[in-house]
């Protein structure tokens, strides 16, 4: 490394010249008058969210409210963390298939959040594959008619690298 590396002649002796900036630039306000002051509000304006982000509860809202706020502990818990996507969506639908079975009502499953620093192979998906992925896979057939509910985390079981999973009552006798 020491010889693709060559010191630097001065440090911060470098030379500036004004021909660079424009004109507007240069020029320095002579009075406060000038600036523009915003003024700053007194309280942020909240906005209800859209339609499309607003939950739509399919279970008890007062078992839903405690599941959202960590009361509710989760009865089972699948951690993906370290599977590639091939590995984790058979593992989660043998982990739903097997709860769903078993009549567990709240179940925990972690993708953790990804690596953001991580160099991939593919820049298209981005870090958290697993952390995106998974909801889609749980909404989707085979896993749609287990569930009542998807939600992320309380921060105590993971916050946004996790997701509760409500399934819903397995109504077949054994």
């Amino acid at each position: 490394m020491k010889e693709s590396v060559s010191p630097l002649s001065h440090y911060g002796n470098f030379p500036v010249s004004l021909k660079i900036f424009p004109e507007k630039e240069l020029k320095t306000k002579s009075s406060m008058n000038e600036f523009q002051v915003r003024p700053i509000s007194s309280s942020p304006q909240r906005t209800l969210p859209s339609p499309q982000e607003k939950t739509v509860l399919k279970m008890d809202q007062r078992a839903f409210i405690r599941m959202t706020r960590g009361r509710l502990e989760p009865e089972a818990t699948l951690d993906l963390h370290g599977y590639t996507l091939a590995q984790a969506h058979p593992l989660l639908l043998q982990f739903i298939q097997r709860n769903f079975r078993a009549n567990r009502r709240l179940v925990l499953v972690i993708t953790g959040k990804g690596i953001k620093h991580k160099p991939l192979a593919d820049e298209r998906e981005g870090y958290g594959v697993l952390r995106k992925q998974v909801p889609i896979w749980l909404s989707s057939p085979p896993c749609k008619v287990k569930i009542l509910q998807v939600h992320q985390a309380n921060v105590k079981h993971g916050g946004s690298g996790a997701l509760y999973v409500y399934l819903s009552r397995n109504k077949t006798k054994v």
